[in-house]
């Protein structure tokens, strides 16, 4: 049997089942504690209770984890008047790991704009990535990128867009005109970012500022340094005269 995993600091209530097997009401004072090392690292405090004669009670005893790492034995001591009458060792240790953070991906959006250039025939298509971003497991930082394939990567038959993607690093509009930024576009997130969450955490994610393939489709798609990855999604651009 595994012993039960929780994360450092997090609250919970144990519960032991006490019985007076003496003729005589008694009040009683107990304490659960966890112990590593010979060092006590987390206790419940003292919980007193009066028990009738012959009765028995399922105690509570609420518990916050050590921030520290590792296996934890637990014990119970139970005391009348100030005598120690019953210390008891629980059948399976503790074990504190720390949660990792992981992030789902939701509503990811990819729009196309054109940009028409001032004093000439041809403008260009850029990639505008929006993505909502939770996350669903421990708090902490992972590398967050923004994906992207089109026709002027090189082919790759294995890849869901028949060419290779490249991750993004650079921020939103990296060395654009100022006339061609759009409204907030510089405050934008680069395609590259530490996204730090706390559990439940969510994040809008926006990118934009890669120049898309003309004529043709663009596929995009977020992924993290541990494994989570949005849906890819494809957009067509048109032509360079638009």
């Amino acid at each position: 049997m595994l012993d039960p995993e929780f994360s450092p600091g997090s609250e919970h209530v144990a519960h032991a089942q006490v019985t007076n097997s003496t003729p005589k009401a008694w009040t009683y004072n107990s304490e659960l504690y966890l112990v590593k090392a010979g060092t006590k690292y987390a206790s419940s405090g003292i919980i007193t209770f009066t028990l009738a004669a012959g009765a028995a009670q399922t105690i509570n005893f609420p518990i916050i984890m050590p921030d520290i790492e590792g296996t934890y034995k637990v014990y119970l001591d139970v005391y009348v008047a100030g005598e120690l009458i019953g210390a008891y060792q629980a059948i399976e240790d503790v074990t504190i790991v720390s949660a990792v953070p992981v992030f789902s991906y939701s509503n990811m959006n990819l729009q196309i704009p054109y940009i028409p250039v001032p004093g000439a025939e041809e403008g260009f298509y850029y990639i505008d990535i929006q993505c909502d971003i939770t996350n669903i497991g421990g708090a902490g930082t992972l590398e967050v990128s923004a994906w992207l394939s089109n026709h002027n990567m090189y082919v790759d038959p294995s890849s869901p867009s028949g060419y290779t993607f490249e991750k993004i690093t650079i921020p939103s509009f990296a060395g654009w005109a100022s006339w061609a930024i759009p409204l907030g576009g510089l405050d934008w997130d680069p395609g590259t970012m530490q996204l730090t969450l706390g559990p439940g955490g969510t994040y809008h994610f926006h990118y934009a500022g890669a120049v898309a393939a003309w004529n043709a489709y663009n596929w995009v798609q977020l992924r993290d340094n541990s494994g989570g990855e949005s849906v890819i999604i494809k957009k067509f651009s048109g032509s360079r005269t638009d």
